[in-house]
């Protein structure tokens, strides 16, 4: 088995854009928000509370953010469009 449990990328990707079209809880609407941003991205979980906090709170169409648990300063760049989403 792979990191991944075996999930069906379009599959759960799919689901999880239908969920966060179809919400209208701001909470609820959030969290999805952050895993459509970790299935798309491969990122770790504070990396996609960061990114969807920042672009809220920014109004920011592209940020770039600090990759967890490498050496460095590496970043990882996010933007709006990739995500698909807006906030």
């Amino acid at each position: 088995m792979t990191w991944d449990q075996g999930l069906d990328f379009e599959k759960t990707l799919k689901k999880l854009l239908r969920d966060y079209n179809e919400e209208t809880n701001l909470r609820r609407k959030t969290k999805l928000a952050i895993l459509i941003t970790q299935l798309r991205n491969g990122s770790r979980i504070s990396e996609a509370i960061e990114v969807i906090s920042l672009f809220k709170s920014t109004g920011e169409r592209e940020l770039a953010v600090k990759v967890r648990k490498k050496r460095g300063k590496e970043e990882f760049n996010y933007t709006q469009e990739k995500l698909r989403m807006r906030f």
